[in-house]
């Protein structure tokens, strides 16, 4: 094996054997970095069981990044060999180190902390070990603890569960004897349903070996070993290690205790209680003589100085009395609002910068919610106070006191000669008491940064963080931001603008960058700006600016690179890869209502998932009622789940306290949707009237589409045709290319309904053209392709075709910004079906059209399969698929048509199949639906004449 390449790994030589493999080191020969490569070998590479696992493995390990916990860095199989690619760590486990004794107090105790915080950490997101012992801890070189080999962890959510409760779901189902039998708790030897705190147990056992090199409850054989783990106390610490302070024994005993109920509750009290002894005795390994009477003399005078000195110190500083300040329950995941930097040194570069940079420092957190920008401007518009008004301390108090926030952050930057001095305040909002006060200093302009940097530790530490999670967290602000604070200011600047100023925004951030070539996060920012563009141009350029923000990757802290390549994947159109990305973030940030929304946006957008995406906009309004924009998204996922009395109301809900969001650019067609299908017709009419007089003609041209799509349901096509002309003299008029090949589509479809065909074929020309001018995606081009095929335009719907094929997969094209670049191939497919059918090769078509519903929602595909099924001689088929399309009843968009079209074909398969009543009421529903409608409609006609021959 040694030798052997697998991949990009070169394998050096053996480090060891595991249950489920060989270990091995390995060079990574993409990255030039030692890795530690787990295979599974032998009978096990072509078990499935066994791949499972180390998949299994690898998912749970993956998520966690933290400094004692070894790092997985990729899972794969190549050349028939199952991997895992881990951090390689130089050292000894705890086994091998034990072989020479066991050891000081000390030092188990330290490692205990890091060992706690370590296992802290992973049950916090999900993950129990269930297989602790010596042999899975590796002491590094440089003397720190690194847990490892979570072969058998399983998260402890159940697949598909809520991120909100996965803290309650017990990690192993009952029956089930998984880990090393001498380290498991009671409840696993009985085979009971295990969670966080059997992973406590065998920390106990653990330490107790540390400190004493015994093994608790090790027997000369397998069954009376696990009885001694069920049924008999462990020996008594102190006799096996008489050196142990008896508070850590204390700790022991309660780890080991055989009813889960008297241990420790989790590691976050572990590590409270060690960090306890650990501080109060030292863990001392050594037992004090008697001391002598000179001595004792000796000891009396020494601590009466020392309490002298003690006292000397509180009176200048009594805030460090653990009595002397106010308290603050202050707990994990509370929120902080951060007020504007106090600056008072004249310098206008520390004018928002500095602040800009804490919001960083502070939100890498996973302890501390910073309250984001977004809530706050929201929050100042509810109070009547100007958007940009400047947020000092007691600004800032207010906020909090109505927004429930639990803490203000106020800090200061002041200069004496070269010295810059900063100050950092804790404040109760409500009471305004100072609860935690921290300075640092900078030596010069240029270090300002790095003392801003400690000082947002100390903030972090101060409001509880463990030492453990800030070292895990800890990007320094100069590399995570900019240390240009130049370019940091105009970061900060481009943030404050809001609506009308986006280009402002993008000119300082390009500024910025300018700067500093290598500023990550403002490079994500630009990029991801530019993407939500559907100008080709800009996309193209907010791709560069993306890959190269990824590119910096070491640069971000952890928070905003898992941030980053979820937006990008989001932007680029990977839309299943973003949920993943972002329920990934979500899964270590929980409260992001950022990434909340933008996880239900990518669901009910651009995948149609309308359940899943309702209950991200629903975690969103419970985390921050007053956020109008997920209530409004979630009135549009009741739209899509046809609980259209509930939209509306929810529609109504939101316009009441935000009426500008019945104009919005997408709500406000999704609002008149709802309205029709609930029967208020006359409502949807009024609400895209107020669309077709918005301010700005980008709006009024959405509403004069939405004014053509109603009148097209009441079948006035004529009413129709000349709202779409008056849109498409906007959007050409102001180059808005998209929207105008959109409207002179369905314009054709419009002429074409009414049998106005050569016109029609104008309309087909003016698409042609702009589809020259554009880069568009497959979204837009398979209805193109439809309409030739159906009219007999054969060539042209290959070109068209041809066209699709090419921008498979190009997530720069001229888009929608619902783009799913994963839905591509099945708007090929669609397209290649048409082209089959035209032909009249239903079978042909139909399987086909068969792999384009496997990647399209029903609605863009139904009315072509049932065609299809038609075609092929399966009437009943077909007439299934098209009742599946009436009952969805389109509305506002290009497939509305297909709809229609369904009555009159659904009508003839029913006449076919001898069912003349259910052919009657669907001809009479569509002419009672057009019965104010245009004489000339093909349909229409088609339907009355349908009607008579079976009267």
């Amino acid at each position: 094996m040694i030798g052997r390449q697998i991949g990009h790994f070169q394998i050096r030589a053996r480090l060891g054997h595991g249950g489920m493999g060989e270990v091995y080191l390995a060079d990574d020969l993409s990255l030039r970095r030692k890795v530690a490569l787990k295979l599974v070998l032998g009978v096990a590479a072509g078990d499935a069981s066994a791949g499972r696992r180390l998949q299994q493995e690898a998912y749970a390990v993956a998520a966690l990044d933290h400094p004692f916990i070894c790092k997985v860095f990729e899972a794969g199989e190549r050349d028939g060999e199952r991997y895992i690619a881990m951090e390689y760590v130089e050292g000894q486990t705890l086994k091998d180190r034990l072989a020479a004794g066991p050891f000081p107090a000390s030092e188990a105790g330290r490692l205990a902390l890091e060992i706690a915080d370590a296992l802290e950490y992973a049950h916090a997101r999900g993950v129990i070990h269930r297989d602790l012992k010596p042999s899975n801890v590796m002491v590094s070189a440089d003397g720190h603890a690194r847990v490892m080999d979570f072969g058998i962890a399983k998260r402890l959510m159940p697949e598909g569960g809520d991120l909100t409760t996965q803290s309650a779901w017990a990690g192993s189902n009952a029956g089930e004897l998984t880990g090393t039998l001498a380290y498991m708790s009671p409840e696993q030897v009985r085979g009971e349903a295990v969670d966080a705190r059997s992973d406590i147990f065998a920390f106990g056992v653990v330490l107790y070996e540390m400190l004493s090199r015994a093994h608790p409850f090790l027997r000369d054989s397998a069954f009376a070993t696990a009885d001694a783990i069920v049924r008999e106390p462990a020996a008594p610490l102190a006799d096996r290690a008489p050196g142990v302070p008896p508070a850590l024994s204390q700790i022991v005993s309660r780890c080991l205790e055989k009813d889960r109920e008297r241990r420790f509750g989790s590691f976050k009290e572990v590590r409270a209680a060690l960090s306890v002894v650990t501080a109060t005795t030292g863990v001392t390994a050594s037992v004090p003589a008697a001391p002598t009477r000179a001595g004792r003399r000796t000891a009396v005078a020494v601590g009466a100085l020392a309490v002298i000195a003690v006292l000397a110190v509180l009176w200048l500083r009594p805030e460090w009395l653990p009595f002397s300040k106010p308290a603050l329950a202050f707990g994990e995941r509370d929120w902080i609002l951060i007020a504007d930097f106090e600056n008072l040194t004249g310098d206008k570069v520390f004018d928002r910068s500095l602040g800009a940079a804490l919001d960083v420092g502070i939100a890498q957190s996973r302890y501390v919610n910073v309250f984001p920008r977004d809530r706050l401007q929201a929050a100042l518009q509810r109070a009547r106070k100007p958007r940009d008004a400047p947020l000092d301390e007691a600004l800032a108090a207010e906020v909090a006191v109505r927004e429930g926030v639990r803490a203000v952050l106020a800090c200061s930057i002041a200069q004496v000669g070269n010295v810059y001095s900063l100050t950092a305040r804790v404040l109760d909002p409500r009471t305004q008491a100072t609860i935690v006060r921290e300075s640092v200093e900078a030596s010069g302009r240029e270090r300002v940064l790095e003392a801003l940097n400690e000082l947002s530790a100390r903030v972090r530490r101060a409001l509880g963080e463990s030492i453990g999670a800030l070292s895990e967290q800890g990007v320094a602000l100069p590399l995570a931001t900019t240390a240009s604070l130049d370019a940091l200011k105009m970061y900060a600047d481009a943030l404050r603008l809001g609506v009308g100023e986006e280009a402002t925004g993008e000119e300082l951030l390009r500024q910025a960058i300018a700067a500093d070539p290598d500023f990550a996060i403002a490079h994500a920012s630009l990029g991801y700006r530019h993407f939500l563009s559907s100008d080709r141009e800009r996309r193209t350029e907010g791709e560069r600016l993306i890959a190269r923000a990824l590119d910096l990757s070491n640069r971000l802290t952890s928070r905003e690179r898992l941030w980053i390549q979820a937006a990008a994947d989001d932007a680029r159109g990977n839309r299943q890869q973003a949920v993943i990305g972002y329920k990934s973030y979500l899964a270590q940030y929980p409260d992001d209502t950022r990434a909340w929304f933008r996880l239900g946006w990518t669901h009910m957008a651009a995948l149609g998932q309308f359940n899943e995406g309702a209950a991200a906009f629903k975690r969103v309004t419970d985390i921050d009622p007053n956020n109008s924009s997920a209530w409004v998204n979630l009135a549009s996922c009741y739209s899509g789940l046809r609980q259209y009395d509930q939209a509306v109301a929810t529609y109504d809900r939101t316009f009441a306290s935000v009426p500008e969001f019945m104009i919005g650019q997408f709500i406000n067609l999704e609002y008149g949707s709802a309205l029709v299908q609930v029967g208020r017709v006359e409502d949807a009419r009024a609400a895209f009237e107020k669309m077709t007089n918005a301010p700005d003609v980008l709006r009024r041209a959405r509403g004069r589409r939405s004014m053509a799509f109603l009148l097209m349901h009441l079948g006035q096509y004529g009413a129709a045709a000349a709202e779409l002309r008056q849109a498409i003299q906007i959007n050409e008029a102001n180059k808005f290319n998209l929207s105008a090949f959109r409207d002179h589509f369905i314009l054709a479809q419009v002429l074409l309904a009414a049998g106005a065909k050569d016109e029609a074929a104008r309309e087909l020309l003016a698409v042609d053209r702009l589809m020259a001018q554009l880069s568009l995606g497959p979204e837009w081009l398979s209805g193109v392709v439809k309409m030739r095929a159906r009219l007999g335009q054969m060539s042209d719907a290959e070109r068209v075709a041809a066209l699709i094929a090419s921008a498979v997969g190009n997530a720069v094209a001229d888009t929608s910004i619902n783009r799913n670049v994963g839905a591509d191939q099945g708007h090929l497919d669609l397209a290649r079906g048409e082209i089959e059918l035209a032909r009249g090769r239903g079978e042909q078509a139909a399987t086909l059209f068969a792999a384009a519903a496997a990647r399209l929602v029903p609605i863009d595909v139904l009315e072509s399969q049932a065609a299809a099924l038609l075609a092929a001689g399966r009437p009943e088929e077909a007439a299934f698929r098209y009742e599946e399309l009436l009952a969805l009843a389109p509305f506002g968009m290009e497939e509305q048509e297909d709809g229609v079209r369904a009555f009159v074909a659904l009508g003839g398969i029913y006449e076919k199949l001898g069912r003349v009543d259910a052919a009657r009421a669907l001809y009479e529903r569509l002419i009672a639906q057009w019965s104010n409608g245009d004489d000339n409609l093909v349909l229409l006609k088609q339907a009355r004449a349908r009607l008579k021959t079976i009267k």
